[in-house]
């Protein structure tokens, strides 16, 4: 998951972390787990 395609997602989703995740997961079809090991590398401070 390439850092400026997570960041412009992040950027275009207004809810809450829980559901962002799922979303987000989906949108780059991985696990929720995967989702919050990549976003905890970026720096969100989630997991």
């Amino acid at each position: 998951m390439p850092k400026e395609l997570v960041e412009k997602e992040i950027a275009n989703i207004s809810l809450e972390i829980d559901s962002a995740i799922s979303e987000l997961s989906k949108k780059f079809d991985v696990s929720e787990q995967a989702m919050i090991y990549r976003l905890s590398n970026l720096g969100y401070g989630i997991g």
